[in-house]
């Protein structure tokens, strides 16, 4: 399914992916207020009504870091996290890489103050997936 034509009940609307092009026309919306992303890792989606943009929404490439393991005989006393973070910052910045997330279990408060320690932040709201073969449109 591409861009297409969706009615509404009170409106026609079209949705489609804006072309890097075109984004001055959204640099007033939050958070592109703050200033327009690399096209290159980002796309976004319209929906526009009579040529005015109504909504909008981004995809962007994104990295996650997980997979973490350490043998218990290392836990918390032989800078293996350390080294391992040390070398995977190193192939993050060699490939132009911005930001990361992983996930830390609700049941293991010691694991999450170790990855803030290494400058994590706890992301607001809460973490959704989409299988996109299993969407509901």
């Amino acid at each position: 399914r591409g861009a297409g034509d969706y009615a509404d009940s009170a409106m026609s609307l079209t949705a489609r992916v804006l072309p890097p092009e075109e984004w001055e026309r959204i640099r007033h919306i939050p958070p592109f207020d703050h200033g327009l992303p690399n096209p290159d890792h980002w796309r976004i989606v319209v929906a526009e009504s009579e040529g005015e943009i109504v909504g909008c929404c981004s995809l962007f490439d994104s990295v996650m870091w997980d997979g973490w393991w350490i043998a218990p005989a290392h836990h918390g006393k032989s800078g293996v996290f350390r080294a391992m973070v040390a070398e995977g910052l190193t192939v993050l910045n060699d490939a132009g890489v911005l930001g990361v997330h992983t996930t830390v279990p609700n049941t293991r408060p010691d694991l999450q103050a170790l990855v803030q320690r290494f400058g994590y932040m706890e992301a607001p709201g809460k973490l959704y997936l989409l299988y996109v073969p299993d969407a509901k449109i």
